[in-house]
Order: structure tokens, then sequence, then C-alpha cells
């Protein structure tokens, strides 16, 4: 692993998941130059805010409405302003929203697909988040070079939602948790992320699915972040546009 500091951007991070990334990544990672963290409303996050007060010179923390493309193109600007020409190495796009509902009581309005969509389309760019910004000298593809790691879900899985199976003991059974429009929004992320990462090969820009187990959130369960950090750090181009759980196995889709 190289040991030049590296930059990264996290978003939803205000409670549960991304917020438990953002203290990991301050309190773990070195040398870590900068971490944007973003979400809808950081004035009233007072976890998030204590984290930057304890990390003054590594936590950013930065107003983004994931839904919102003007929003994103904002944080987008503000990111490149205080990278300057060092760029950034590493997405995490984890924001969602866990709608539990099944098929007949879903509405459209339940769905996040173009969520993901907007991050990758405004971030990969130029000065923000590109191979040229990463490590010279580095061979292949890696999380400290340039990536985006879209955060999924086992859920999203048509190979196992009508199957009385568990995957390390979490439930996917679809009688158990229906949640369509997460599962759906999460399939969908499958396919964009397959599919930008067939375009953005040639970039050498990183770009996998990662399911973080069943973590003890606002959603429930336990957390699992530091295997899903210490998976990021190892990150290779085996791992490009494939699904893959925090421990490194492949979860068909």
């Amino acid at each position: 692993m190289s040991s030049k500091p590296f930059s990264v951007l996290i978003t939803g991070t205000s409670r549960g998941l991304g917020l438990e990334m953002v203290k990991q990544f301050a309190e773990t990672q070195r040398p870590l130059s900068m971490l944007f963290s973003c979400c809808l409303d950081p004035a009233n996050s007072e976890e998030l805010q204590d984290l930057a007060k304890k990390h003054p010179d590594i936590i950013k923390v930065l107003r983004m409405d994931v839904a919102d493309p003007d929003s994103i193109k904002q944080a987008a600007v503000q990111v490149g302003s205080l990278l300057g020409q060092s760029g950034l190495n590493l997405i995490i796009n984890n924001a969602t929203i866990a709608v539990y509902t099944p098929f007949l009581k879903s509405s459209p309005e339940d769905s996040t697909v173009t969520k993901p969509i907007n991050i990758i389309h405004n971030f990969p760019s130029p000065g923000v988040l590109s191979s040229s910004t990463g490590h010279s000298g580095m061979s292949g593809m890696s999380c400290r070079k340039a990536a985006v790691i879209n955060i999924s879900s086992n859920l999203s899985s048509n190979d196992w939602i009508g199957l009385d199976c568990q995957f390390f003991n979490e439930i996917v059974l679809y009688d158990k948790l229906p949640m369509v429009p997460y599962r759906a929004s999460k399939a969908a992320l499958n396919m964009i992320t397959s599919c930008a990462s067939l375009e953005l090969q040639k970039e050498e820009l990183l770009c996998s699915l990662l399911h973080p187990g069943w973590v003890r959130t606002n959603m429930g369960g336990e957390y699992c972040i530091q295997g899903m950090i210490h998976l990021m750090n190892s990150m290779t181009d085996e791992h490009h546009g494939a699904l893959v759980n925090y421990k490194g196995q492949t979860i068909p889709w």
C-alpha cells in the first residue's frame, strides 16, 4: 500500500453507516490528507460536528443533497477548490433510504436510483477524481489511486430473492424483508455501476459495489465497518464492476 496521503469523500454521513465510516477513516487511516463528509443537514448532526472538531485538519463537512444535481455540482466545486492539484482519490457513495414496503404499496417516489448517477456524473472529472490525480507509478486499480465505491446490498440479488437461505446469518428472503423500492434501487445501482465500470476502465478508475453486512444503524444490525475499510484498502482490478461483501466474497445478482 502506498504511504502517500490520500483524500476521501463519503456521502450520507449524518448518521449510521456513513457516520461510522467517517469516524473510522479519520481515526485509523494514515496518511489521510482530507476527508469530505457530505450530508443533507450538517448543522443538525451533532455527532458529525463533534468528529469534525476532533479532526479539524482532516474532516471537512459539506452540505450535499444527493437528489439535487445542482447541490452535487456545488459540492464538487468546493471539493476541487480545497484539494487544488492533488485531486480526490476515493468516493464512497453511501447515501440511501431504506423503504420497508412491499410491491403493492410502493410508489415511484420511493426510488433512489438517480442519486448515484448524479454523483458518478459530477465527480469523476479532471481535478476532482480521475486516474491522473492518483499516485504516479502505481500499477493497476486501487482506492488510493482513483475509485468510486457504491454501497449496495445482498437484497439486490435476483438469484437469492426466492430462496430460504441466509448469507453470513443475514436474511435475504423476500417474505421477511420485502422492501421493494430499496431492493429495486440497489439492483439498478448494480447495473449502473457495471456499466460505469466499463466506461471508466480506460481511465483506470476503479468502480465497485460493496455490501456492508447487516449493520447496526438506523436500519438495524451489526457494524462491519472495519472489514469494509480493510477490503477497500486491498481492492484491485479483480473487484472492478463486482458486487462483494465486506469479506471480499462475490455476491451473485
